[in-house]
């Protein structure tokens, strides 16, 4: 497809769009927008690639392509206004605005529409420091742009030459480019004064941006001012903006749950004031945030599918060059090659958008998490697409495809019925012709630290390895040999397959049936195929240069039970071997125990250590040795050398715990669990605060003292740990259990305590003890505690989503089923607060 005809067909499916009639914008075909934030003109992103002596232009050229391969259509980006503008709000020609306009350029070539938001309204440092510029933006605070006058023309000045700014690849000014299809005038304001000086105050910003010559409906924000609802759906604007961050922000660590209660629904509170309907509705910013899973992303593209939303963007998508570290946002990770379980996820959320007519109604869950041609499943971690045409899955899966002679489209992580394979990469198969295939393979991304820590461009938290793979296709055009032959640029490798099984490195290929030769010969690394062209790859390199072991064991083990020693091991050679060995061992015992370890996939290995060997004891530590490259490495710490040498002297080691019937199953220790046991309140709209505990241990007791002296009196408290990881090898044991125990110290500021626990499928059960009665050591029979109302935390982005969930059916209490542990404060609370918890377990 030519550039010409991408915009010719972009100014056809938005003609609606763009004609403005008043208040509201006439839109007969409903078209449905779905994409990504990027920020690489701007800020750190910027910055980070100069660090790393990357080509922007390179680095744009590569995402764009990926977005293209995830079938997104839509962008947005706040604009950072103090990057590209002096203290009058002048345009500066800077290498930020020629990198932006490169970037619009290279999306419109992929038919990607735009949306600019013209004011980010902050510094431009995070993660690092502010840099101070000329731009205007930081001679104002965020808070006074709207009342300020000189403020006010100011960002009128520069709106209007942003608008009037003729993009030099294109060769339009942006505010007659027809694949830009409107502005937001700021990111997440923060409005102040009446609701006429409001109202007045977006009125003079829709004014500037028509004074421009432009026509494009306009946005402002509304989610981050609901006390100003009113005020904003009065105004000129035809368009008003939205978030949502369903799993909260800035964990600083992996989350770990089912969040499918959260995003049930998009709940919006001012959807009965007037003029409402007439404003279309746009989410300039989403995501699952400090989550790793894949089953997420569809199940937003839902709710807001049925909340009305026609444009969607998630924040924000990292560059590949530098998401080996994710440091441009810690909360936020996803890129194709280094995520590529969420990416597929992100392609199949795009679908989703796409397909769903807007009010669509598929019920509550659980039952929404089959819709339409859609499935997401957190037992899984799992997104999937299954239509006759195309077969998305962002994990193993083990649904066959429901028409596979009428499929045209594939997209997957792991293996299906239609696709064996062993690698970790992405990879998509698109059909040009009857028995003729595009297969795309991305490398391995292997993670080997957690994303959403403290992040640093010193610290690789996903690795990259390129390696000869095994893939078997299950498709009824190809039959069981065929040929595949290289596209990319530099690929040479090239083989037939065998029983539909064949050798692959990543790169992109030609797949050709028997007797489909001359159909094949008709496609060329040349030839344009939707928006790309076949020969087309990006991937980043191998980074695996050092050796990487991750332990995936279960942390618990039954006692009488031989213990399964799980990990992942990354290295950049094939090791010799993989050998678990007692944490005890010692150069002077000539019998230490060892188990080799057997590989099990592409970097899986495991191990068996007999129940006879570890019989008697409370746990188990151990070492894993990793042999080859000319040497031997030791975890967990990556130590030269075995265990059993005369001078290793690493003391860390990995460590199972063996439990018997008889003993209790920890759900926490307080003082053990201190750092992964959050602590959280909520107030006004139920923004999160996390307490500043004082960590302690009383005298007498393994415990932690919390105390909390806010400045307002909070809704509520919450205590929420996970411990579906702690539980997962004690499943049954669970099943005979009886009583939950709580141990509770001192309190002071509460009366009583809600003590629950959350199931895998996300329902809670709960009972409320009276802390005036009770003390020292507290039973609850588990068949004492009740269904109910899930409390959705951490809280939700914006603060007016639903803070609970309650399910119209829940099932009986499963012990068995226990995936988190939350504790929360009832009634009222008074200042000082003060709660002594030492710990938690079942018997």
């Amino acid at each position: 497809m030519s550039f010409k005809s991408i915009i010719i067909t972009a100014a056809g499916c938005i003609c609606s769009l763009v004609a403005v009639a008043g208040t509201g914008v006439s839109c007969k075909k409903d078209p449905v927008y779905f994409g990504v934030n990027y920020t690489l003109p701007f800020a750190y992103a910027f910055r980070a690639l100069i660090y790393t002596g990357t080509d922007p232009k390179k680095a744009i050229d590569e995402d764009t392509y990926h977005f293209a391969r995830l079938g997104l259509n839509a962008y947005r980006i706040h604009i950072w206004d103090v990057e590209i503008t002096d203290h009058e709000g002048n345009l500066l020609d800077n290498g930020h605005l020629n990198l932006l306009d490169y970037l619009i350029y290279d999306l419109e070539k992929r038919g990607i529409h735009v949306i600019l938001t013209t004011q980010s309204g902050w510094g431009n440092g995070y993660p690092e420091h502010n840099i101070r510029t000329e731009g205007f933006g930081y001679d104002f605070p965020k808070d006074r742009i709207n009342e300020d006058k000189k403020a006010i023309e100011i960002q009128k000045h520069y709106v209007t030459a942003l608008l009037r700014h003729v993009n030099p690849y294109t060769g339009r000014s942006y505010g007659r480019d027809e694949m830009i299809l409107g502005f937001e005038i700021g990111n997440e304001p923060m409005l102040n004064g009446s609701p006429e000086d409001i109202t007045g105050y977006i009125n003079g910003m829709y004014d500037a941006i028509r004074a421009a010559g432009c026509d494009k409906p306009v946005f402002n924000n509304i989610s981050q001012n609901p006390s100003s609802a009113e005020a904003i759906l009065n105004s000129k604007v035809q368009g008003t903006t939205y978030q949502w961050y369903p799993a909260g922000l800035v964990a600083g660590h992996t989350r770990h749950g089912n969040f499918l209660p959260n995003v049930d629904d998009y709940n919006i509170p001012f959807s009965s004031l007037s003029g409402f309907l007439d404003k279309k509705r746009m989410i300039y910013e989403f995501d699952a945030a400090d989550l790793t899973y894949s089953y997420m992303y569809p199940a937003i593209a839902r709710s807001f599918r049925s909340a009305g939303f026609f444009w969607m963007t998630q924040f924000a998508y990292d560059p590949m060059e530098i998401a080996w570290s994710n440091t441009e946002y810690q909360t936020h990770f996803l890129n194709l090659a280094y995520t590529p379980s969420k990416a597929v996820s992100l392609k199949i959320a795009a679908e989703a958008a796409k397909t769903i007519r807007s009010g669509a109604d598929f019920g509550k869950f659980p039952g929404d998490t089959i819709f339409k041609d859609f499935r997401v499943s957190y037992y899984y971690d799992l997104s999937e697409l299954n239509s006759p045409e195309k077969f998305f899955y962002s994990n193993n899966t083990s649904v066959a495809p429901c028409k596979p002679s009428e499929l045209h489209e594939i997209a997957g992580c792991g293996s299906s019925p239609a696709v064996k394979y062993e690698g970790t990469g992405a990879y998509f198969l698109d059909k040009l012709d009857e028995g003729v295939w595009r297969l795309e393979v991305m490398p391995d991304a292997i993670p080997v630290a957690d994303p959403f820590a403290t992040p640093s461009l010193n610290r690789k938290v996903t690795v990259i390895a390129w390696r000869n793979r095994s893939m078997k296709l299950s498709l009824p055009d190809l039959g069981e040999s065929f040929a595949v032959s290289p596209l990319n640029k530099g690929n040479i490798y090239g083989t037939t397959a065998s029983g539909g099984s064949f050798g692959v490195r990543p790169g992109v290929y030609l797949i050709a049936a028997k007797g489909a030769a001359e159909r094949a010969s008709k496609w060329t690394p040349g030839s344009e195929y939707g928006t790309i062209k076949l020969g087309e790859f990006a991937a980043p390199g191998d980074n695996a240069d050092l050796i990487y072991v991750s332990d995936n064991s279960d942390v618990s083990y039954p006692a009488g039970r031989d213990i399964k020693i799980r990990a992942s091991v990354c290295a950049p050679f094939v090791p010799d071997s993989v050998v678990i060995y007692d944490g005890g061992a010692s150069f002077w015992n000539l019998n230490n125990f060892h188990s080799k370890m057997k590989k099990t996939g592409a970097y899986d290995y495991e191990a068996i250590v007999p129940s006879s060997h570890v019989k008697g004891f409370s746990s188990y530590d151990y070492y894993i040795t990793v042999y080859g490259g000319g040497g031997t490495v030791s975890f967990p710490g990556a130590s030269k050398g075995a265990p059993f040498d005369w001078d290793f002297a690493k003391k860390e080691k990995y460590t199972v715990s063996i439990v018997s019937p008889e003993d209790p199953l920890i759900l926490v220790s307080a003082y053990r669990d201190r750092d992964s046991l959050e602590v959280l309140s909520g107030r006004g709209y139920g923004y999160d605060v996390k307490i500043k505990a004082l960590f302690r241990e009383p005298a007498g007791k393994n415990g932690v003292s919390y105390y909390c002296d806010p400045l307002g009196i909070p809704e509520k408290f919450f205590f929420r740990m996970y411990v579906g990881y702690r539980l997962k090898g004690l499943r049954s044991l669970l099943y005979g259990s009886e009583m939950l125990y709580l141990d509770i110290g001192k309190a002071r500021g509460i009366d009583s305590l809600s003590v629950g626990l959350v199931s895998k499928n996300g329902s809670t059960y709960s009972k409320i003890i009276d802390l005036k009665k009770a003390g020292g050591i507290i039973k609850i029979p588990l068949d004492s505690l009740s269904p109910t109302a899930t409390d959705l935390i951490p809280a939700q982005y914006p603060g007016f989503m639903r803070k609970t969930f309650l399910f119209d059916d829940c099932p009986p209490f499963d012990a068995g089923m226990t995936d988190a542990v939350v504790l929360s404060t009832p009634g009222k609370v008074e200042k000082p607060f003060m709660l002594e918890l030492s710990g938690m377990w079942i018997e």
